[in-house]
């Protein structure tokens, strides 16, 4: 097992830049090795035991979901829906989810560091999706970021997303 460990933790190290290309580099290794047979049932031994685990899991949601167990009520009402009473619309508007609590439950000296925070939050996820977008024609359907673009040439996109987004913010 400990060899089985080294070659691992060798090859994350090769190829901090992708995952796929560590794990395809450490199975090239480990199916040479002579110990390869136990490892193998080990391992698919190890995921049987996951996927019950998991299945199981999800029999428990559904089953506690149909129960009441869990609140499966929708967080944030759609535009135009008309609340009826004034209990449900204070009941609905202070449970409204911001900032990982309630907004019921942030204080007044709270409330500009929670819209800083949220502003920026919205900021990243806007990167996030630019980068997204400036990404798709790069990247076939069927592939990894990390197995179609060089690092370099994400670099580039990073400071060029980077530069427009200090542009807009000033």
């Amino acid at each position: 097992m400990e060899d089985l460990q080294r070659i691992i933790d060798q090859e994350a190290s090769r190829h901090m830049d992708c995952i796929e290309d560590a794990v395809d580099a450490s199975m090239k290794r480990i199916t040479r090795l002579a110990a390869y047979e136990d490892f193998q049932g080990t391992l698919v031994r190890q995921a049987i035991r996951e996927r019950i685990h998991w299945y199981r899991h999800q029999i428990a949601v559904i089953s506690r979901r149909e129960n009441g167990g869990y609140d499966v009520t929708t967080k944030v009402q759609p535009t135009g829906v008309l609340i009826e009473t004034t209990e449900k619309t204070t009941k609905t508007l202070f449970t409204y989810p911001i900032d990982g609590r309630t907004l019921g439950a942030i204080r007044g000296d709270e409330l500009a560091e929670v819209a800083a925070s949220e502003a920026a939050r919205a900021d990243g996820h806007e990167f996030n999706a630019r980068l997204c977008r400036a990404l798709v024609s790069k990247v076939s359907s069927d592939k990894l970021v990390c197995q179609c673009v060089k690092e370099a040439e994400l670099k580039r996109i990073f400071e060029r997303l980077q530069r427009r987004a200090s542009r807009e913010a000033a």
